[in-house]
C-alpha cells in the first residue's frame, strides 16, 4: 500500500516527490510535530491563566449578575464561550500568518539554496514541464510548515465548537485560506 502510494507520487511530480523525500525525515518530523504541539498548550495554557480567580475583581471572562433588588454583592460566573472564542480568534490569525511567512520564507531560502549550489539550471534543463517543477516546490518545500499547521487544526475546531461558531463559517474559512494558499 505504502509502496504503490509512493509510487504513484513519484509518477505524478517526481519534483514533490523528491521534495518530500528530503523533508520527511524522523528528525524533521519530530522537530515539526513538537514545535506544534508546544505552540498548541503554550497559547492555552496563556489564555487559562488570563481566567479570573476567587479574588479578582473584574476580568472580561466574567459574566455577573446581581443577587437580588438593593442587596449589595453579585454572583460571577465564567463565561467560558468567551474564552473559547479568543483561542478560536488566535489561532484563526496565526495559522494563515504562519503559512504566509514561513512558507514564502522557506521557498525563498530554497531558491537561494538552489540558486548557490548551482543545482537550479539542473532543475530547469530536466524534462518534467516548469508548471511540474513549480507545483512540485510549492506543495514539497514547505511540506513541514503545512503539518504543523495541520496538526493545530483540531484545537482550532474544538474553539470553534467551544465558541458557538457556525458550521457555515468554519467552512468558508477553510474554503478561503485554501484557496488563498
Amino acid at each position: 500500500m505504502t509502496l504503490a502510494l509512493i509510487n504513484r507520487v513519484s509518477d505524478w511530480n517526481s519534483q514533490l516527490f523528491r521534495e518530500l523525500k528530503g523533508k520527511f525525515k524522523p528528525r524533521n518530523l519530530a522537530t515539526t510535530i513538537a514545535a506544534s504541539l508546544i505552540f498548541q498548550g503554550t497559547l492555552v495554557l496563556f489564555l487559562y491563566i488570563l481566567l479570573p480567580g476567587e479574588k479578582d475583581k473584574y476580568s472580561s471572562y466574567q459574566v455577573c449578575h446581581a443577587i437580588g433588588v438593593g442587596k449589595i454583592g453579585s454572583n460571577c460566573i465564567i463565561n467560558c464561550q468567551e474564552w473559547w472564542v479568543q483561542i478560536f480568534l488566535v489561532v484563526s490569525w496565526i495559522l494563515p500568518l504562519i503559512l504566509l511567512v514561513c512558507g514564502v520564507g522557506v521557498l525563498i531560502a530554497d531558491m537561494a539554496k538552489e540558486e548557490r549550489r548551482g543545482t537550479l539550471n539542473f532543475i530547469r534543463l530536466s524534462p518534467q514541464s516548469s508548471e511540474s517543477i513549480l507545483i512540485g516546490k510549492m506543495l514539497g518545500v514547505p511540506a513541514l510548515i503545512y503539518l504543523g499547521v495541520a496538526l493545530a487544526i483540531p484545537l482550532h475546531l474544538v474553539s470553534a465548537i467551544g465558541a458557538g461558531v457556525s458550521f457555515s463559517f468554519l467552512f468558508s474559512f477553510y474554503l478561503l485560506n485554501g484557496f488563498y494558499f
